[in-house]
């Protein structure tokens, strides 16, 4: 089993992304990081149990479709390490699947539509705060080593 380690600057805010595909860990953690957050990956749960166990994370964003174990489960075993961990529980259909707050023992339970980059913004705010400055998309940001001139 791969290791997965978790470093972070001491003033960031925490998050624990658990993801199947990597497009949807790529196009998350890139929100989540343009969000001011310090955004440790997993690719599935036991992988995410691994890291939330050997480490602290402000808030766990997780899929409800997971390999081997889906986020329900997920959830559940997180609550057996830390009842009081903010967990968001994204899903596609959630309504039609029954899910919400109460019944997956998530804190914030988001469809994946179209509006699913604000909702997961406003869920990031109310559960670990606005800390830092919201960064500039990835695509509006300078290349590494330019510097933008104010006049």
């Amino acid at each position: 089993m791969k290791k997965f380690l978790s470093v972070r600057a001491h003033d960031s805010r925490s998050v624990l992304l658990v993801a199947e595909g990597r497009p949807g860990l790529v196009a998350r953690r890139s929100v989540l990081e343009d969000l001011g957050c310090e955004v440790t990956t997993a690719p599935g749960a036991a992988e995410g149990l691994a890291l939330f166990a050997a480490n602290h994370y402000d808030l766990v964003v997780t899929d409800h479709k997971l390999p081997k174990m889906d986020g329900i489960a997920f959830i559940k075993a997180i609550r057996t390490i830390s009842r009081s961990a903010p967990v968001i529980l994204l899903a596609t259909f959630p309504e039609q699947l029954g899910l919400d707050e109460e019944s997956t023992g998530a804190n914030v339970v988001i469809a994946k539509v179209v509006n699913e980059v604000s909702q997961l913004g406003r869920a990031v705010a109310k559960y670990i705060g606005r800390r830092t400055a919201m960064k500039p998309p990835q695509s509006q940001r300078a290349p590494a080593g330019i510097r933008s001139k104010t006049l």
